[in-house]
């Protein structure tokens, strides 16, 4: 029970990604997602991508480079300045 308390991260992690740039990536959901599973239905939603053409925004770090690249045959990825 020790260990677990000791193992938490501290009141000021915030969970994103500290990069020292801060890189944004455009993810564009180009294809529809019918007749794909249930768990990239998931991916899609999480990454904010409902209807086909949706763009959103997100700063690239590794969870989200791992979400795109499970759905990369249905997205288009471009780097945001």
């Amino acid at each position: 029970m020790l260990r677990l308390l000791a193992e938490r991260p501290s009141k000021n992690y915030s969970g994103r990604c500290n990069m020292p740039d801060n890189k944004k990536i455009s993810v564009k959901l180009v294809r529809s997602r019918i007749g794909y599973s249930y768990k990239q239905h998931r991916v899609l939603e999480a990454l904010g991508l409902g209807k086909t053409n949706t763009v959103v925004s997100h700063y690239d770090s590794p969870t989200i480079r791992g979400m795109v690249n499970k759905v990369r045959h249905l997205v288009a990825v471009s780097e945001e300045m």
